[in-house]
C-alpha cells in the first residue's frame, strides 16, 4: 500500500538576522543626514544662547551652638545639608541683593548654588551671571550675608541664653535673702536655724555655679566661619562653546541616526518577508 500523502503545508522557516553593518551602509546618508542635523542645531543654539559665567567663593563654616546654663550640653556639629538651605534662604538672599544692588531676590536665588565636600566644614556658593563681574559680585554677596546672617543667629542665641542666667541668679539671689533673715530671725541652734542655714549654704552653691556660668557666656565671642577662598572674576563662560555643543549634538544625532537607520531597514525587511509570504516563498530575501 502507499503511504498516506499529507496536505499539511510545511512551517515557514524564520527569516535570517538582520545584517546591522549592511543594514547601516545601505542607510548610510539618513545617518549622515541626521548628524548634520543634530550638529548645527546644537551648535547654533550655543551661539544663540547668552553667555553664563559662574563664580565661586569658599566658607569655612564653624559651629555656633550655644549651651544655656543648667541645660545638656549637645555636641557641637555642623549639618552642611541644612547651612546650604540657609544659604538659599530667602532672609540671606535679600542681604545680598541689598549688597549687589537688587530689587529682586527671588531672582538671585534662582542663580545661586551650593556644594560641599563631603566630611568636612566647607560650602562652596556659586553665582551665575551673564558678565564674570557680576557673576564674582553674587557669589561674595551671599557668601557674606550667609556668615553676617549665621552670626546675627548665633548672637541671638548667646544674648538668650545670658538673659536665662541673669534672671536664674535674680531668682536665687532672692531665695538667699530670704534664707539669711530666716536665719538672722530664729533661734540659734534651733532646727529652724540649722535648716535656714543648709539652704543658705546650698543656694550660695548653686549661685556660684551660676555665676560662672554667666561670666563664661559673656566672655564667649561668635564666630561663624569665614571666607577660605573669595570669589574671583571667572575669564570663561561656564555654558559649553560652540564647538563644544557641536561635538555633543554630533553624538546624540549619530546615536538617533543609527537607530532610525536600524528601524526603517527593520521596516523594508517586514514588508519584504511579508510580501514573498504571501506569493509563497518560503524563504525570501529581505
Amino acid at each position: 500500500m502507499r503511504p498516506a500523502m499529507s496536505n499539511a503545508t510545511p512551517a515557514p522557516s524564520a527569516p535570517e538576522a538582520m545584517d546591522i553593518p549592511g543594514a547601516l551602509w545601505r542607510r548610510k546618508w539618513m545617518v549622515l543626514a541626521i548628524v548634520v542635523v543634530a550638529t548645527a542645531a546644537a551648535a547654533t543654539t550655543s551661539l544663540l544662547r547668552p553667555k553664563a559665567f559662574t563664580a565661586t567663593t569658599k566658607v569655612w563654616v564653624k559651629p555656633t551652638l550655644i549651651n544655656p546654663p543648667g541645660s545638656v550640653p549637645l555636641p557641637q556639629t555642623i549639618i552642611l545639608p541644612t547651612e546650604a538651605e540657609l544659604v538659599r534662604s530667602m532672609p540671606v538672599a535679600a542681604m545680598a541683593a541689598e549688597t549687589v544692588g537688587s530689587q529682586d531676590a527671588p531672582a538671585l536665588l534662582g542663580r545661586v548654588g551650593v556644594t560641599f565636600p563631603l566630611d568636612s566644614q566647607i560650602l562652596q556658593i556659586s553665582f551665575t551671571s551673564p558678565t564674570p563681574e557680576q557673576a564674582r559680585d553674587g557669589s561674595q554677596a551671599f557668601a557674606d550675608a550667609y556668615l553676617i546672617f549665621r552670626g546675627e543667629e548665633a548672637q541671638a542665641q548667646l544674648n538668650a541664653a545670658i538673659t536665662k542666667g541673669t534672671e536664674q541668679l535674680e531668682g536665687l539671689q532672692l531665695q538667699l535673702d530670704e534664707a539669711t533673715t530666716a536665719v538672722a530671725d530664729t533661734k540659734q541652734g534651733s532646727p529652724e536655724a540649722l535648716e535656714a542655714s543648709n539652704q543658705v549654704a546650698q543656694l550660695n552653691g548653686q549661685i556660684a555655679i551660676w555665676e560662672n556660668a554667666v561670666s563664661m557666656l559673656n566672655i564667649t565671642s561668635i564666630d561663624a566661619g569665614s571666607v577660605l577662598t573669595p570669589a574671583t572674576a571667572p575669564g570663561q563662560p561656564s555654558t559649553p562653546s560652540p564647538a563644544e555643543s557641536g561635538l555633543r549634538g554630533a553624538l546624540l544625532g549619530l546615536a538617533l541616526g543609527v537607530l532610525a537607520a536600524l528601524t526603517a531597514e527593520a521596516v523594508r525587511r517586514r514588508r519584504v518577508i511579508d510580501a514573498a509570504r504571501a506569493r509563497g516563498v518560503d524563504q525570501p530575501q529581505p
